[in-house]
């Protein structure tokens, strides 16, 4: 028995067999973004995760590196019809104590 088919016109249908290979090869090249930016990034399914080490001198820079790192793969993503959920956006900011003088 073969199921009707319907025309996908974009996106990836939710549950399809070929759906996580499709989806992975429409999100690929977001892999770029972090790298113009010069940050390292971990993927994992649809959960992308942009990061960089830096000195305490050099902390504001870094802050406006991420930022527009995650601007543009929101910009990305609005152009490639999918939508960053902000309540799932995070950033961590971790660092250890300064040396005294």
């Amino acid at each position: 028995m073969q199921s009707p088919s319907c025309p996908v016109p974009h996106s990836v249908p939710q549950g399809s067999v070929l759906g996580p290979l499709l989806f992975i090869l429409y999100v690929a090249n977001v892999a770029e973004i972090p790298d113009r930016h010069g940050l390292g990034s971990h993927f994992y399914v649809d959960d992308v995760q942009p990061y960089l080490t830096c000195r305490h001198g050099d902390s504001v820079a870094c802050a406006r590196r991420v930022s527009a790192c995650i601007e543009d793969i929101n910009d990305w993503m609005a152009s490639n019809r999918l939508t960053m959920n902000p309540v799932k956006t995070d950033v961590l900011w971790c660092s250890t104590r300064q040396p005294g003088p």
